[in-house]
């Protein structure tokens, strides 16, 4: 979100204009079947999940720690952003362990 600009409660209760930016923001994965199908002169020259019509499709930035996880963390934070934006509510993949994850890769 921009500096100084307050982003809206994300799926507030009885939030109309929340329901038309979900469906708006929806409107690709609805009308196409995969990324490559739409057509570049319906792409946005910006598109940013931290704002999307006032919305924040994102969450909390989370710190790794010292155990070099960033790939993990950050495919857990890009993965969250996906479910908020498919399912229009609130939540995060806490109960995924970055610890689990690391496992796979060693």
């Amino acid at each position: 979100m921009e500096e100084g600009v307050e982003s809206k409660e994300f799926a507030a209760e009885g939030d109309k204009d929340f329901g038309k930016t979900l469906k708006e923001a929806q409107s690709w994965r609805n009308k196409y079947n995969s990324a490559d199908q739409i057509p570049d002169e319906e792409l946005p020259d910006n598109y940013d999940f931290r704002n999307i019509d006032g919305y924040d499709f994102t969450n909390e930035v989370r710190d790794q720690g010292h155990c070099g996880s960033c790939y993990t963390v950050a495919f857990s934070q890009a993965v969250e952003s996906r479910l908020k934006l498919k399912y229009g509510k609130k939540g995060s993949l806490n109960f995924i362990s970055i610890d689990s994850e690391l496992q796979l890769y060693e």
